[in-house]
């Protein structure tokens, strides 16, 4: 049986304390060529000028994450990114999961923000600087108390639309 999980639910169930060393764990996975992660594929969908990006990767199962990019959509009062994240049986191919995956991504990407600070910081850092896109700073400045830090400055471009003829990178 597929399991659907939405944001509230994915709310429920992560918690930082187990992300970070999850987290650190994959870096490790990653780096010792235990994981299959090819680069990203990325369509560009004219008209009405949006991308979608999939990402694949094969380690203990298969996971695809699938995200669109929008900027129209802003008008419209949508979200300009949206994520899907899909989750199969390694040795069948069967579906597992179904989960959005925003809030996924922004406390995956918070937590490896952590497991490098945690592991390059010098040992008496007070303050994290962070220089991102979109809403990343935010939500990571969120979840700033796991590794230590007292006090957090950010800051981040907003979505600006891209050129038609290049993808965003």
């Amino acid at each position: 049986m597929t399991l659907f999980l939405d944001r509230d639910h994915i709310r429920r169930l992560l918690c930082m304390e187990d992300l970070i060393p999850a987290m650190e764990q994959a870096l490790k996975d990653f780096s010792a060529g235990c994981v299959q992660q090819p680069l990203r594929t990325v369509l560009a969908a004219e008209p009405p000028g949006g991308y979608c990006y999939v990402m694949p990767a094969l380690a203990d199962a298969i996971g695809v994450k699938i995200v669109t990019l929008y900027p129209g959509n802003a008008e419209k009062g949508l979200p300009t990114h949206m994520a899907t994240i899909f989750l199969m049986d390694r040795e069948t191919g069967a579906p597992l999961a179904v989960m959005d995956g925003g809030l996924i991504t922004e406390m995956r990407t918070a937590a490896v923000s952590a497991a490098a600070t945690r592991l390059l910081a010098a040992g008496d850092a007070k303050v994290l600087a962070i220089l991102a896109a979109a809403r990343r700073p935010a939500a990571i400045m969120k979840r700033c108390a796991w590794c230590g830090i007292s006090k957090t400055c950010g800051c981040g471009a907003e979505l600006r639309p891209m050129p038609r003829h290049s993808p965003p990178t």
